[in-house]
């Protein structure tokens, strides 16, 4: 867990943060990336991990992602998840179905706030990172212009959606 000072990164964002708040974002992949961020009145702290599911049944892959998203999601945090996006059919229907089961898990876990669908292109120039930058690029901005740095480069979409989530504006 790494703990942060929110007025630094308030400054390095240029953003206003909410306090007392609790956000989970979503990077929706075969290797799904998740990021939790918690504020005080004066810090922001910040978890993040993985969901791989080695499974090549369909069905078993998605009993899986039911119960980690289960587990992950909790009623008082604000459920950021990143819309699909993907070039290839068979792994959009695949990304779309878990999203489908990352919203059914917060209507069931009786989400307070409704879960909130953005586009990566469209949550990176949210925070201040180009809206075209490949994920090695955004591991590299999270580090230069948030000072965070991340064991897994994988991690950034998540961490990004995270911050998206407590930001103000939305």
């Amino acid at each position: 867990m790494i703990t942060l000072n929110i007025n630094d990164i308030q400054e390095k964002l240029k953003k206003s943060l909410k306090r007392n708040y609790k956000v989970l974002g979503l990077d929706i992949a075969s290797r799904t990336g998740w990021a939790v961020i918690k504020t005080d009145k004066e810090n922001l702290t910040l978890d993040y991990g993985f969901i791989s599911v080695q499974s090549k049944d369909e069905l078993q892959k998605f009993d899986e992602y039911i119960k980690q998203f289960s587990e992950l999601i909790k009623s008082n945090y604000k459920v950021v998840i990143e819309d699909c996006y993907f070039k290839f059919v068979s792994a959009l229907k695949l990304l779309a179905k878990l999203e489908g089961i990352a919203y059914t898990i917060c209507r069931i876990n009786e989400v307070k706030e409704q879960p909130m669908f953005i586009g990566p292109s469209s949550a990176r120039k949210l925070v201040g990172c180009k809206g075209n930058a490949k994920k090695p690029e955004v591991h590299q901005w999270i580090r230069d212009s948030l000072g965070i740095i991340l064991d897994d480069e994988d991690a950034s979409d998540a961490v990004i959606l995270a911050f998206c989530g407590v930001i103000n504006e939305l």
